[in-house]
């Protein structure tokens, strides 16, 4: 179409107008930045993955010693079985929060994505737990809650070293 108006023949012009809706800008993006959404939240599974090791490796070994009695037994039990019911409750109390305000995907990726400073929060809640019991069964009862904390965070920086890496390599950092 040749038009005198807009210019020399075979010439196409373009012009930007104002959206319909949504104001000036709107970016449309899917959950995740389109990648996997495994990608996004591996600290976090890596995170209670380690609690879960450190669980069963507090449970079975409390002590430094072979010589662990019952009331040592007891009180890492105790502090364990803490440490999972609050941790459970943290995360009830998100997603009910979330779907009273009838916003689920925030309270969704809260755990996502803050799942290891809740961890670390659980493990603030079941200190006083440990400070329950006294001499060698505070002591054991403390140790096992290192020891899922340690391991928690241990299995949340591994998880944040694969999301990370994944990342950089969904992104093509590494081409």
């Amino acid at each position: 179409m040749s038009d005198e108006k807009n210019g020399a023949a075979g010439e196409v012009k373009v012009a930007r107008h104002r959206p319909e809706r949504l104001g000036d800008f709107a970016v449309v993006g899917s959950i995740c930045c389109s990648s996997c959404c495994c990608c996004c939240c591996v600290h976090s599974a890596g995170g209670v993955a380690g609690a879960l090791v450190g669980s069963a490796v507090a449970a079975s070994a409390p002590g430094a010693t072979s010589n662990v009695t019952d009331d040592e037994r007891a009180a890492s039990n105790h502090v364990i079985g803490v440490y999972w019911a609050a941790l459970i409750a943290i995360t009830t109390i998100i997603i009910a929060i979330s779907v009273l305000t009838h916003d689920l995907i925030t309270g969704v990726f809260i755990i996502l994505f803050g799942g290891p400073f809740i961890q670390l929060g659980v493990s603030l809640l079941a200190l006083p737990a440990a400070f329950t019991k006294t001499g060698a069964a505070r002591q054991s009862g403390l140790r096992a809650l290192g020891r899922i904390t340690l391991i928690g965070f241990v299995g949340s920086v591994i998880g944040g070293v694969i999301m990370l890496g994944g990342g950089a390599v969904l992104l093509g950092l590494f081409n």
